[in-house]
């Protein structure tokens, strides 16, 4: 699937190559397409993202049907 999809290494990149302030985790779990253990890529992200400088609050692992409020930043003029 590495053609369709971004490993938990891989997403946190992304995050810092966009200046990210937050990092979502949202859709692991959902479907089994790996062989890896259940938990290791929530695990995997939230240890890059804090080795990348994200702080525990700015990194958010979503549990299966859970939701957030974003709150939407305007630039000024």
């Amino acid at each position: 699937m590495r053609a369709y999809h971004a490993n938990p290494e891989e997403a946190v990149q992304i995050g810092l190559d966009i200046n990210a302030k937050t990092l979502i985790a949202m859709h692991w779990g959902t479907i089994d397409l790996s062989d890896e253990p259940y938990w290791d890529p929530p695990q995997r992200f939230r240890e890059r993202a804090g080795t990348s400088g994200y702080a525990e609050d700015r990194t958010w692992i979503l549990k299966i049907g859970e939701t957030r409020a974003l709150k939407l930043l305007t630039a000024h003029k």
